[in-house]
This record gives structure tokens, C-alpha cells and sequence, in this order.
């Protein structure tokens, strides 16, 4: 049980967590499952020194979308933008390669472990 079994203390960023993990500052880590081989591909630790104790399915790590109320021929041309746009050498063409490109995502499909997790967790992201 959290602040009885083990202290809850938040890194900032799963690379951070997982690393903390690696140099022994953490005991344990919830981490998206891409990080973990994103900072072992650094070359700053092996698999061998970490042991999953749960995976969850993938989910998207950047997203980008547009107004339900937008004329729906701008939000095409705004998806199209996004799927012709020629992302090499940007910042992103990194995260964009390892999904394969940008593809269209739905809140429904795409996130549907995040709500079960918010749900089993108690997180509400209701409008006060």
C-alpha cells in the first residue's frame, strides 16, 4: 500500500524514472513500455537489470488533433498536412519512425488502457 509499504515519489519523466531505476536511486517504476528500450538503447544499462513486473498494450506517446466544431474539410486538410509532411531531420521524425510514421489515432481505440487505468486508479478528469 502506497505511503505504507513504499514512499510515492514522482521523477518528472519515465526516462527519469526508469534511469532511477537503473542507478538503484528507485526500487520500482511505472514506465510507458517504449521507454524502457528507449534508455537502454542509450547504452546506460541492460534488460538484465531490470525485471518487468507488468506490460500493458502500447499506446501512442505524441498526439495532435483538432476541434470536433472545426469545418471538417479544414481538419482534413490539417490531417493530410500531418501525414505528407516531410518529418526527417525534424525533432519528432525520431518518435515518428518508431511508430512507423504519423497514422490517425481515436481517443476510443488508441487510449482505452489509460481510461481502465484512470478508472481502477480513482483519477477523475472532470471539470470542476
Amino acid at each position: 500500500m502506497a505511503e505504507e509499504d513504499f514512499d510515492v515519489v514522482f521523477s518528472g519523466r519515465h526516462d527519469n524514472s526508469i534511469l532511477g531505476v537503473l542507478q538503484r536511486d528507485y526500487e520500482a517504476a511505472a514506465v510507458a513500455n517504449q521507454v524502457i528500450d528507449q534508455v537502454l538503447a542509450r547504452g546506460v544499462g541492460s534488460r538484465d537489470d531490470l525485471r518487468v513486473l507488468y506490460r500493458s498494450v502500447s499506446f501512442p506517446t505524441t498526439a495532435y488533433g483538432v476541434s470536433n466544431r472545426l469545418d471538417p474539410s479544414v481538419a482534413a486538410a490539417v490531417a493530410e498536412a500531418f501525414r505528407t509532411f516531410p518529418w526527417d531531420g525534424s525533432s519528432l521524425d525520431d518518435e515518428f519512425q518508431e511508430e512507423d510514421g504519423f497514422i490517425d489515432i481515436t481517443y476510443e481505440e488508441h487510449w482505452e488502457v489509460i481510461r481502465t487505468i484512470d478508472v481502477a486508479s480513482g483519477t477523475s478528469w472532470a471539470c470542476r
